[in-house]
């Protein structure tokens, strides 16, 4: 099918403080995901698989990173492709909403003289061809077409529910209903009819009593006013990523089915390098290694990236651990999500009913799950309950002097040849963190 006359616009442009110190150093989209890709190469790789060439990426906090990551590792440049990261002009013109991120773009899609607009999550693992979505929309002759999935009564108060028809016209909506009263909820993939959106956009830009939001304002507008709006059922796998506890839980499901999130082509994002070496004392299982890695002690049902450590009698279950992580020796990590570049020394436990409670944050922190930030230096012989946010400040909140210069690891413990120089980078940027 001919999708050249629909451009997608991919919303990324969010702090995501439900990730905690995770999206303080990395804007939310160009998180590490199963290992070595990134939680935007999903919805991209839909885009080039669905053949929309058009892309306009819509991003605010750290911009310029994600910016350096599309054009970098993807290899685009605004001069040779179609794939556009474009962030607010200046400060008078940031992005007040989803609605008002793709306001301020009207020029840009005007340009492209598009039919069709999809506009899409960049915080969402799934596989989708948007190919059939565009022609279910084209079919009905909607101005709205919404995708959405099947979920558990229990899950429904975390998505926007829908009410439609057995033809799947929509005839109502909840709003991250308190009481779960739908089984059909929204994944935040919608196309959209450009001549009737930029209609509601610009009334919406004129409104003072709007949040500038989809699901909040234009949608529940363009129904209130019989605009036609559709549902289009997908019943893939599919989760929102946008917690801890959800991203934790999605590096889960990938060690369970690894087709669940497979790339339906097998140009991604993911960088090779030296293998992983597994030394003779440990013990892998139902776990993701990526490139790089060095493994001395037991790993089970976790989803290490590329370059991590884990030393002799060291054990990690059930946890993600981001790249270039050193975990020492004796070390116990139980469900929990592991920063780039942290430094968990010798002794330290984490996940268990033992040890401190000061740094539990449920706000963060749910299910149990622990988040240690990205290049944070923990020192020896600590030990953290289960659901701990463990970051710099809390940190030195709690040690009273400072976090404090590194100790060297254990050299004798790390395998590989590519080990040597990546522990010393980790210890170079660590110790720079350290300082006070």
């Amino acid at each position: 099918m001919n999708t050249s006359s629909c451009v997608a616009m991919i919303l990324a442009g969010g702090r995501g403080e439900r990730l905690g110190a995770l999206t303080r150093y990395y804007p939310k989209p160009i998180i590490y995901f199963g290992g070595n890709h990134r939680i935007i190469d999903f919805t991209l790789n839909n885009c080039n698989h669905s053949e929309i060439d058009t892309v306009g990426i819509l991003s605010q906090h750290l911009s310029s990173d994600l910016q350096d990551y599309i054009y970098g590792v993807y290899d685009y440049t605004p001069e040779h492709s179609d794939v556009y990261v474009l962030p607010p002009r200046n400060i008078k013109y940031s992005y007040h909403g989803t609605a008002d991120a793709v306001y301020k773009n009207i020029e840009f899609i005007e340009r492209l003289g598009a039919e069709s607009v999809l506009v899409l999550s960049g915080n969402h693992i799934y596989n989708m061809d948007y190919t059939k979505l565009i022609a279910f929309h084209r079919e009905k002759g909607a101005d709205v077409t919404l995708a959405s999935t099947p979920v558990p009564v229990n899950e429904t108060s975390r998505s926007r529910g829908i009410h439609a028809g057995e033809d799947g016209r929509v005839y109502g909506f909840d709003e991250k209903p308190i009481r779960p009263v739908v089984l059909l909820a929204s994944i935040g993939v919608c196309v959209f009819k450009w001549s009737t959106l930029k209609r509601y956009l610009l009334a919406d830009s004129a409104s003072v009593l709007t949040r500038h939001d989809f699901s909040r304002d234009i949608l529940p507008k363009m129904l209130g006013t019989g605009k036609s709006i559709y549902t289009y059922l997908f019943d893939g796998y599919w989760r929102d990523v946008g917690t801890v506890s959800s991203l934790w839980q999605a590096n889960m499901d990938l060690i369970d089915d690894p087709s669940l999130c497979q790339f339906q082509d097998e140009e991604s994002s993911g960088t090779s390098g030296a293998p992983s070496f597994i030394a003779s004392p440990a013990d892998v299982s139902q776990s993701i290694l990526s490139s790089g890695c060095t493994v001395f002690g037991r790993v089970e049902r976790s989803v290490l990236s590329d370059s991590v450590n884990v030393g002799m009698g060291s054990e990690v279950v059930n946890s993600v651990v981001m790249p270039g992580a050193y975990i020492g020796n004796h070390v116990k990590i139980y469900n929990a999500v592991i920063g780039t570049n942290a430094v968990v020394m010798d002794n330290t436990v984490i996940g268990t009913d033992l040890g401190t409670g000061f740094f539990l944050d449920q706000c963060v922190c749910s299910n149990g799950i622990s988040l240690v930030a990205p290049w944070l230096y923990i020192r020896e012989g600590k030990s953290f309950k289960s659901g701990s946010h463990i970051c710099k400040e809390q940190l030195l909140e709690y040690e009273g002097n400072g976090v404090g210069m590194p100790k060297a690891p254990d050299m004798r413990y790390i395998g590989g040849y590519s080990s040597f120089s990546h522990t010393d980078r980790v210890l170079k940027h660590t110790r720079s963190m350290a300082q006070l």
